[in-house]
């Protein structure tokens, strides 16, 4: 009896779970060959760890925007979520509300419904997935959004790669990890911060870094930091606007540094962070080649029949690097240059570069190998530029000293005679240049004023080094900057002279508002100050990469006094149709109505990018500061084509 009762219930086991894996087999056949029409999507919310914020998931429809919402869940008390949501091949996370810790106040910061970080996921695989949302991923959002076709698969692929360079690439210039996948850590719990790997510690120090960045630009809120970093890596930055490298930079060392009780990481280097935030900086899918420099013969451009007066190559390295340039000069600039020894104007310029990119040296060769120039860059123990020196026939050329590898921070440098010196403002931006000069018993000074976003508002040229400039303090002119409504550089007016600052800037702010003021409408307005000259300087722009602007033509008036000619030349920037890549630049001159093309370079480019060294940022702001003296470079055919 036991036993036929025991048989018999095995046997009606064996027929309910036979029956169960067939139920089981029919519903996998039906999910598409055994897979799942849902995906668990967990992640960590960071703007300092987000407790008990609303996570919104929405599929990206096929316009390109938020599409319908998928699934709600919430963060618990780590920052942590993880939900069901139904299979989508592109996904849109968004976190609202909730509270966190500010890393660089310590303070409790609630969030409103309205404040939003969101995460966007191109195609993935069936199954798990991570998805962080944080201020990087939300930056890779906003450059999205402004890319042609909005939120494509590509254009998502595209922008969180451009935003995770920014925590560090490899040899070729790749990201070492994806914003999106990785999750930061609680860089304010130090046993929190202990336990992370190297990829979250540095990703939680970046958020710090941006942290401190807003702290410190009592100007702007958080989101507009992100905006204007968004900019930077995204490329369509205002143009003429500061780049994002500096500011971070300065969060960084003020957030590291030992004193800080904030910082519980218990680190105070921050070398990694400062190298990938200048190696993050957009550039474009194109990178020069070779210019070639004509003169005309006639009054249009022919590449083919014209003289040439300069040509030069680029080489690049398999890390994207500027490593070689050959240039050779038939009308005597480089001879005139780097001097007569060299027997002909033939150069070759080989730079080398360290593993982080940072240029390491440049050496520059005759055609026979004899040298010419040298520049050797030494670094410190955190690898920030200490040093440059340039040699050239056997002497110091040029030597700079930086303080905290700041290269807006220059102790001292001595170039042929002369000495600069420069001073900072709080936020780690020049606001004074120093220059002292054989000829003159006192230095001069280029004290800079900005905007509250930091561009430069204008520059004043003083004798001396008073700590102030008043309004009845005597200067030798200055430049003055106009911007349009996005932040663009429109306008420029450089004024040359003798006479008080408060006059000056009066003249600047009528010739601001009426640009076509004549020699004698100028002398009326000028109040006092002597005016030697006067130069507007107009940029144009067209539409360019990224929802951002190229530049197109740049107008340049200058009045000289007394001279009843007005001088006019532009630059115009011209894509060469048929010709691939190449962008043709050309300068004319106008005299009395008469236009004359003045010379003219074709630009030859290919497909790739060149990694930015630790100069680049640097030399755009001289460029900036030193402008009242590109109407040299444009009445010199010779030196617009070194331009």
């Amino acid at each position: 009896m036991n036993n036929c009762g025991f048989f018999g219930s095995a046997k009606k086991m064996r027929t309910v779970l036979a029956t169960a894996l067939l139920v089981f087999f029919i519903l996998a056949v039906a999910g598409c060959g055994g897979g799942s029409d849902y995906d668990q999507i967990s992640g960590v919310a960071a703007k300092g760890l987000i407790r008990y914020g609303t996570v919104n998931i929405f599929e990206i429809d096929e316009s390109g925007a938020k599409g319908d919402l998928l699934e709600t869940t919430m963060t618990n008390a780590d920052g942590r979520y993880s939900v069901m949501v139904r299979h989508a091949m592109r996904l849109y996370v968004e976190v609202t509300g909730g509270a966190y810790i500010d890393e660089a106040t310590g303070d409790e910061i609630d969030r409103g419904e309205h404040d939003v970080l969101r995460a966007v996921v191109a195609a993935h695989a069936d199954g798990e997935l991570t998805v962080a949302v944080t201020d990087l991923t939300e930056v890779a959002v906003r450059i999205a959004e402004k890319m042609d076709g909005g939120l494509t698969a590509a254009n998502i692929v595209s922008s969180n790669t451009k935003v995770s360079r920014i925590l560090g690439v490899d040899a070729s210039g790749a990201p070492v990890m994806d914003i999106t996948t990785v999750n930061p850590v609680d860089i304010t719990d130090p046993n929190a911060f202990d336990d992370g790997d190297e990829n979250q510690q540095r990703y939680a120090k970046m958020l710090a870094v941006l942290s401190q960045a807003a702290e410190n630009d009592t100007a702007k809120e958080s989101g507009e930091i992100l905006d204007d970093l968004a900019a930077y890596m995204g490329g369509n930055a205002p143009v003429g606007s500061v780049s994002m490298a500096p500011t971070l930079t300065q969060a960084a060392g003020d957030f590291f540094k030992a004193e800080n009780k904030h910082n519980a990481t218990g680190e105070t280097d921050f070398h990694e962070i400062q190298t990938a935030v200048s190696q993050a900086r957009y550039t474009p899918s194109k990178r020069v080649v070779g210019i070639s420099v004509f003169k005309p013969a006639g009054d249009e451009p022919k590449p083919q029949e014209d003289e040439v007066l300069m040509k030069a190559s680029f080489l690049y390295d398999g890390a994207n690097n500027l490593s070689k340039v050959h240039i050779s000069d038939s009308i005597g600039f480089i001879r005139t240059f780097l001097g007569s020894a060299l027997e002909n104007s033939v150069v070759n310029v080989d730079l080398k570069h360290k593993a982080s990119g940072a240029l390491a040296s440049l050496t520059v060769t005759g055609e026979n190998g004899e040298s010419l120039l040298n520049l050797d860059n030494t670094y410190n123990d955190r690898r920030q530029l200490d040093t440059a020196l340039v040699n050239k026939g056997g002497t110091d050329f040029l030597t700079a000293k930086f303080r905290g590898g700041n290269l807006y921070d220059i102790a001292s440098c001595v170039f042929k005679g002369f000495t600069f010196q420069t001073s900072l403002d709080q936020t780690g931006r020049m606001e004074n240049l120093g220059i002292q000069m054989p000829s003159f018993n006192q230095p001069l000074d280029a004290r800079i004023w900005r905007l509250p976003i930091g561009r430069v508002d204008r520059v004043l040229f003083v004798p001396g080094s008073a700590p102030r400039v008043l309004e009845d303090s005597f200067c030798l002119g200055g430049d003055w900057f106009g911007y349009d409504a996005s932040g663009t550089l429109e306008t420029v007016i450089a004024v040359f002279g003798r006479g008080t600052a408060k006059d000056v800037d009066s003249l600047a702010t009528a010739c601001l508002g009426a640009k076509d003021l004549d020699n004698h409408e100028l002398q009326a307005d000028s109040d006092g100050f002597a005016i030697d000259a006067i130069q507007y300087t107009e940029y144009h722009y067209r539409p360019g990469e990224n929802g951002g602007k190229e530049i197109e033509r740049i107008d340049v008036k200058f009045i000289i006094n007394e001279d009843e000619d007005i001088t006019k030349f532009s630059v115009l920037f011209k894509e060469c149709t048929g010709e691939g890549l190449n962008q043709r630049i050309e300068l004319h001159k106008t005299i009395n109505e008469k236009d004359r093309l003045m010379s003219y370079a074709v630009v030859t480019c290919e497909e790739g990018q060149m990694k930015r060294n630790v100069w680049g940022d640097a030399l755009t702001d001289v460029v900036r500061i030193g402008y009242r003296n590109v109407f040299l470079v444009l009445m010199s055919p010779r030196l617009f084509i070194f331009f």
